[in-house]
């Protein structure tokens, strides 16, 4: 028996380890910039937002993306560029203006915040 207390405790420790809720900094590259929405794909996490995602303008099929929930919050960033933020869905709804246009976003939707390109805070 003892034996098989250590490969016991071992695989009680990686059962919480996949099951952890994702609350880490997180890396991201935008996708697209519109009046209407804001859309990124997570680089380092293979469980966050909609998987089989395709741009209507035609750039592409992609895992992974969310619609950002408030863009006017995250500051100015670029189609390409790459930042680090966290899901912060205690965040209160913002007053931001959008345009009406639909532009076929993912369906899931987070609010972020602790943008940076340099790391989380």
């Amino acid at each position: 028996m003892k034996m098989f207390l250590p490969f016991i405790t071992l695989l009680i420790f990686s059962g919480f380890v996949c099951n952890k809720k994702v609350d880490g900094c997180l890396k991201a590259k935008v996708l697209r910039v519109s009046c209407a929405s804001f859309v990124v794909q997570v680089l380092n996490q293979d469980s966050i937002g909609s998987y089989g995602w395709k741009d209507i303008s035609g750039n592409g099929v992609y895992n992974n993306v969310f619609r950002v929930s408030n863009p006017c919050k995250i500051g100015m960033w670029a189609k390409g560029e790459e930042f680090y933020f966290k899901i912060n869905d205690t965040l209160k709804a913002q007053d931001c203006v959008a345009c009406m246009m639909y532009d076929a976003p993912p369906e899931k939707s987070y609010m972020i915040s602790a943008v940076s390109a340099k790391g989380c805070n």
